[in-house]
């Protein structure tokens, strides 16, 4: 004989068994209902009422819950026998707020694994001349501004190589970078060997300066 799965909502807020340590609390169902074919698992965000002020809390005033907060990083999956007791629905304007927590923590987790893969991609697959690869720690520069450049955790380094370029004027310099846009709408590349352009025809008159 079969347990009936108790039908879940996303929205919903059942009363849930979540093993001795969690113990029983409020959760609020975030998975959409299973097919035949699923496991019958429910995806759940346990309600607190011990908050630590963290981003990635979002406050709810429900009624049918005591005072407290909904944690996006405490996201658990569960089998739908421990759910207990259908309690009630969120609000909407709740809902979205979880949801908005829950996909910042996606972000955060993306952003930082992203962070862990270049480094080790940088250490184990490019390699970078003039450079001892045996002592090298990756310096990974992902944007630049004026005379500074950025790294991808947000460093800042003045560019007192011009980036081994004739960059006098800077990076981002808004009239180059306008320039440059301007020029890949029409055409990136074309060879001066025994042909020309009109921007290299100005710029050797005088006329672009």
């Amino acid at each position: 004989m079969s347990l009936a799965m108790p039908d879940t909502i996303r929205g919903d807020v059942w009363l849930a068994d979540l093993g001795i340590a969690a113990k029983v609390r409020p959760c609020l169902v975030l998975s959409i209902p299973v097919l035949d074919v699923d496991r019958a698992l429910v995806t759940l965000v346990p309600h607190s009422t011990s908050p630590r002020e963290s981003r990635f809390e979002v406050k709810c005033s429900a009624r049918f819950l005591r005072s407290g907060v909904f944690d996006a990083q405490n996201l658990i999956t569960v089998p739908q026998v421990k759910l207990l007791r259908r309690l009630g629905k969120l609000e909407l304007s709740e809902l979205q707020a979880v949801e908005m927590a829950i996909r910042f923590l996606a972000r955060t987790l993306a952003a930082d694994m992203l962070k862990h893969n270049l480094h080790e991609w940088d250490r184990t697959l490019v390699w970078h001349a003039f450079t001892q690869m045996a002592e090298y720690e990756p310096l990974i520069l992902e944007r630049g501004e004026g005379c500074m450049l950025v790294d991808i955790d947000g460093h800042q380094y003045i560019d007192g190589t011009s980036s081994l370029w004739c960059n006098i004027h800077g990076h981002r310099h808004p009239r180059i970078d306008a320039a440059i846009r301007a020029q890949l709408d029409r055409v990136a590349h074309v060879t001066n060997l025994g042909s020309s352009n009109p921007t290299t025809i100005m710029l050797a008159s005088g006329w672009l300066i």
